[in-house]
């Protein structure tokens, strides 16, 4: 039989495997079909990652649980930030996805309704499409720093209850 730690080696490993198959799959989308199966594809894969993110964020969590003393409640509470971390960035880079997506859908409209404009609506998306990340880039920045801030206040209340348990 194996072990705990090459259980959770194997599931990871699968994961890995599944991701890629996966990634495959969508690369020979893009190539054959259109823009939205494509769309489609992207989130499937998004919303997959999602879930694997989870389950393992639940492994860590139960393995957490067996050892329960305060240190070991500490690494979970980090352990939490860090997956919500990693779910936040996920979220975002879904919704970058899908904007380019809809640049992209916009983009070909306009190329089919007017060839004549095309350079200058075609520049005009452009500018757009790059405020847009700019934007985006901002969010995500607003909100690492919000969960930085968050794990900073979570550490000190950790190490104050530490300080006060030991007091007493």
């Amino acid at each position: 039989m194996l072990s705990c730690k090459g259980k959770q080696l194997l599931l990871l490993l699968l994961m890995m495997m599944m991701l890629l198959l996966l990634l495959m799959m969508m690369m020979m989308n893009m190539m054959t079909t259109s823009m939205t199966t494509t769309m489609m594809t992207l989130t499937m894969t998004m919303m997959m990652m999602m879930m694997m993110l989870m389950m393992i964020m639940i492994m860590m969590m139960m393995m957490m649980m067996m050892m329960m003393m305060m240190m070991m409640m500490m690494m979970m509470m980090i352990m939490m930030m860090m997956m919500m971390m990693m779910m936040m960035m996920m979220m975002m880079m879904m919704m970058m996805m899908m904007m380019m997506m809809m640049m992209m859908m916009m983009m070909m409209m306009m190329m089919m309704m007017m060839k004549m404009m095309m350079m200058m609506m075609m520049m005009m998306m452009m500018i757009l499409m790059i405020m847009m990340m700019m934007m985006m880039m901002m969010m995500m920045m607003m909100m690492m720093m919000m969960m930085m801030m968050m794990m900073m206040m979570m550490m000190m209340m950790m190490m104050m209850m530490i300080t006060s348990s030991q007091l007493l």
